[in-house]
C-alpha cells in the first residue's frame, strides 16, 4: 500500500508568513486560527511522533552583537545554516543540558524582519551545549512527511555527527522484561517508557539495540 507524503527541501525556498500555514502544510492537518501562538508544535507535549516542528525568531544584530529577544532569548544561525544556536540569557538557566529536547526538529526560522523559513532537520548536540547554551546541528536538508495526517518522517539525506546524542544510533534499553506469556518488555534507555519489544521507542523514536 503506497503512503501519501510531502517532501520538505530547502532547495525550494519553503516558508510561510504564519506558524498555522506551515503546520497545515507539514502537517496535512486543517487547523483554524489566525497563527499558532506556541513556538513548538505540539508544543512539547509527550507525542507518538519522533519530532517537532519549531519557530524560532532569529535575532537582530546591531554593532556586530545580537540583540535578545524580550524573553531574554539570543537565536542565531550560522551562515551555511550548519547550526542554530539558542542562548538563554534571562538568568533562568536550566541546569541540566539533557533536559532539552532531544527529538528531531523541523526548523522554520523567522527572519528577523522576514517569514518562518525551512532550514532543515537539526538535533541538539549535547557535546557543544552547556547550561544555558543550546547548539543545534542540521542532520538533513530534505525530509520526507509521511502520511496523511502525518504520522512519521524520513531524514533523505541523514548525516550522522560525531558529539550527538541521536535517537537514530541505536541504545540499549535501559532494562528488558520477560513477561508471563514469554514476549519482552524494554523501558527505553533515553526517556524510560515502557514498551513491547520493537525496533523503536514508540514514545521518543529512539532506534534500539538488541
Amino acid at each position: 500500500m503506497n503512503e501519501e507524503y510531502r517532501i520538505l527541501d530547502i532547495s525550494e525556498n519553503i516558508s510561510f508568513e504564519k506558524t498555522i500555514d506551515a503546520i497545515n502544510w507539514c502537517t496535512e492537518m486543517n487547523y483554524k486560527g489566525k497563527t499558532w501562538y506556541q513556538a513548538c508544535w505540539p508544543n512539547n507535549h509527550p507525542t507518538s511522533t519522533n519530532y517537532r516542528i519549531w519557530f524560532p525568531k532569529l535575532c537582530d544584530k546591531k554593532n556586530g552583537k545580537y540583540i535578545p529577544t524580550s524573553n531574554g532569548f539570543i537565536n542565531y544561525l550560522s551562515e551555511d545554516w550548519e547550526y542554530f544556536t539558542f542562548d538563554d540569557v534571562s538568568g533562568k538557566q536550566n541546569p541540566n543540558p539533557n533536559d532539552r529536547y532531544s527529538k528531531v526538529n523541523i526548523l522554520f526560522a523567522k527572519d528577523f524582519d522576514g517569514d518562518y523559513v525551512f532550514r532543515g532537520a537539526y538535533i541538539i548536540d549535547l557535546g557543544k551545549s552547556g547550561p544555558s547554551h543550546f547548539v543545534h546541528k542540521r542532520i538533513a536538508t530534505r525530509i520526507k512527511l509521511i502520511g496523511k495526517p502525518v504520522q512519521r518522517l524520513e531524514l533523505l539525506d541523514y548525516v550522522e555527527v560525531d558529539n550527538i546524542d541521536d535517537i537514530n544510533t541505536p541504545k540499549k534499553p535501559k532494562n528488558s522484561i520477560r513477561k508471563a506469556d514469554g514476549s519482552m518488555q524494554y523501558i527505553c534507555g533515553r526517556c524510560e517508557y515502557v514498551f513491547n519489544q520493537a525496533s523503536r521507542c514508540p514514545e521518543c523514536g529512539q532506534l534500539v539495540k538488541e
